[in-house]
């Protein structure tokens, strides 16, 4: 059988900036509408009926990619994330894009021996997770991998300040020192 990929042309960066520079990145996409109508409506959720326009999605995003450089992530960091999906984890997985860290999501059905797996495979820098919910106990998966996983330099927790876990920033922290960090 004949080997076909060397057949194909190899793009790097300098191609894509060259050959495609009037396309826009995932993260440019939404800067772009931020800039040209930043008051059109860009995420509705449907279970809070919250609705951010492009410009909140892109200050919002760009306010915690701000976090994460201060935190230390940099290009080719893996950010684990267990969360549904929500705006504030579209706001996440849109800050990793702009600062070239890796979003890896993790399966909200894993039991803790297979998120631990799936962190390890990955060397995740940081792991985001909810506390207890409907669908489990992320809490308690996320002692585990804090047990099992010394590598992850961050902890993130989705929950009410009170009910953060020990060595995990709590989301009303992380938002609000992003917020502080972006005016």
């Amino acid at each position: 059988m004949k080997d076909h990929r060397q057949e194909f042309q190899r793009y790097t960066l300098e191609h894509y900036e060259s050959e495609y520079a009037d396309r826009h990145l995932l993260h440019g996409v939404i800067a772009k509408w931020a800039a040209e109508r930043p008051d059109q409506l860009a995420i509705q959720e449907f279970d809070t009926g919250c609705e951010y326009t492009y410009l909140e999605f892109h200050e919002r995003s760009s306010a915690l990619a701000l976090r994460l450089l201060q935190l230390g992530f940099t290009k080719g960091d893996f950010l684990a994330t267990m969360l549904p999906l929500t705006a504030e984890h579209l706001f996440l997985e849109y800050a990793c894009f702009q600062i070239g860290v890796i979003h890896a999501p993790v399966d909200l059905r894993l039991k803790a021996p297979e998120v631990i797996r799936s962190l390890e495979l990955v060397q995740a820098k940081g792991f985001v997770f909810q506390g207890e919910t409907s669908f489990g106990d992320f809490a308690e998966i996320a002692r585990e991998v804090q047990r099992e996983c010394p590598f992850i330099e961050h902890y993130i927790q989705f929950a009410e300040p009170q009910e953060v876990i020990a060595r995990a920033i709590g989301s009303t922290e992380l938002i609000s020192t992003a917020t502080a960090l972006w005016k």
